[in-house]
């Protein structure tokens, strides 16, 4: 059956081509190419849209309170910049007080170098020496009034008097001890040496904290969340900040739903954005969706992609082109995609043999958007006919020329 169906399309090919070559007083000219080897890219195109591929989250290092917030989500910053700063009286009160222990420690140093503790020890034991001999000298006195009073050549009021005397030098030298024992000798110069550098230390975390309430940008980028308001308290470890990095970006690439499953993790992407015209960038499918979700009237997979951004000329959140190269034959048998036509459900091509043309079921392989791979059906150097309106029938006589 399909012989006969197959016999009666060539006789009425035939027919057609006679009548329009009667029609006509001879056979048309057409142009062709030669199909040809040659490395054939097949390509998925479609849209995307461009975020940081890394975000960093700036966060307060002390509690406070921020005065004035001037962030705006888009807004491009450099490394270093001031976001915001925190404002506690608390750290001042703090810097003050260690600069004043340190500024009392190294006064007592220099105190001790210039040999006042010294000068002043000699002074107390001057004095004790004095007081020590009048204590004696009391003591003889009293003893001698004791022995004056036994005989009654002497009042008890005298004795008294004296053994009084007696006791106010020895309280004196009692006094002089223990002031002397509170000075510091001139070997506790390493202790006041360590008090210092615990007071540099004191002073020097003061300082480092009034430095980190200044708030900064850890890296270039993009803010992509402000987290704060003016007036906010916020506490250490509180997020001020979301900075995205401009380099790598991240790109979201939409593609339909019927196209993921030629979509494969390590290809080759190339985005072009039209703000640029004429420049490309590349990068390489990251990640495949897990799921699908509607985008205006498409249902599509995000597949991750990523590219570098060297000069930061890609900015965050643009619309961009994306083409990923799905697939690659190196030596495919190639012909431009106007010469194939559809019969039925058959992909075929018009070859020229001889004076005419013949009618060539192919089947197709991968395809761009200028060409087509053929994997069966045709040879290379066949001489495969472009398009022509009207177009030709199987078996029509022609005037062929190379285009």
């Amino acid at each position: 059956m399909r012989k006969l169906i197959a016999v009666a399309i060539l006789l009425l090919s035939l027919v057609l081509a006679g009548m329009f070559w009667l029609r006509s007083g001879g056979p048309r000219e057409v142009s062709y190419v030669l199909a040809k080897r040659h490395r054939l890219a097949a390509a998925l195109t479609t849209n995307g849209k461009l975020e940081p591929a890394i975000r960093a989250i700036v966060r307060a290092n002390t509690e406070g309170w921020v005065r004035q917030v001037k962030l705006e989500v888009g807004q491009r910053i450099r490394q270093g910049d001031v976001l915001v700063t925190v404002e506690n009286p608390m750290l001042a009160d703090g810097l003050n007080s260690a600069e004043a222990v340190l500024t009392q420690a190294q006064a007592e140093l220099g105190e001790l170098e210039r040999g006042g503790s010294e000068a002043i020890l000699a002074e107390i034991d001057t004095s004790m020496a004095r007081v020590r001999g009048e204590a004696d000298a009391a003591r003889k006195e009293a003893a001698s009034l004791d022995r004056l009073v036994a005989r009654q050549a002497a009042t008890q009021v005298e004795a008294d008097q004296a053994h009084a005397k007696v006791r106010v030098a020895e309280q004196e030298i009692s006094s002089l001890a223990k002031k002397r024992s509170t000075l510091v000798p001139a070997s506790s110069r390493a202790i006041l040496k360590s008090r210092i550098q615990q007071a540099e230390s004191a002073v020097a975390l003061a300082r480092k904290r009034i430095e980190d309430a200044i708030v900064r940008s850890a890296v270039d980028g993009v803010v992509y969340d402000v987290a704060i308001q003016s007036g906010s308290f916020v506490h250490a470890g509180d997020e001020i900040v979301s900075v995205g990095k401009m380099n790598p970006l991240r790109v979201v690439v939409f593609v339909d739903e019927p196209e993921l499953g030629r979509v494969v993790k390590g290809q080759k992407v190339e985005i072009s954005w039209d703000a640029e015209p004429g420049r490309k960038w590349e990068g390489t499918v990251e990640g495949v969706p897990t799921q699908v979700v509607p985008l205006n009237n498409r249902q599509v997979g995000e597949v991750i992609c990523q590219i570098q951004n060297p000069d930061g000329r890609l900015p965050a959140g643009a619309n961009v082109n994306v083409s990923i190269t799905t697939k690659i034959e190196e030596s495919a048998l190639t012909v431009p995609k106007e010469a194939l036509r559809r019969s039925g459900v058959q992909d075929t091509l018009l070859v020229v043999a001889g004076d005419h043309v013949e009618l060539r079921v192919v089947k197709i392989g991968i395809t761009t958007l200028t060409e087509a791979q053929v994997l069966s059906g045709l040879e290379e150097g066949d001489r495969v006919v472009l398009a022509t309106e009207p177009p030709l029938v199987s078996g029509e006589k022609v005037r062929a020329k190379a285009e």
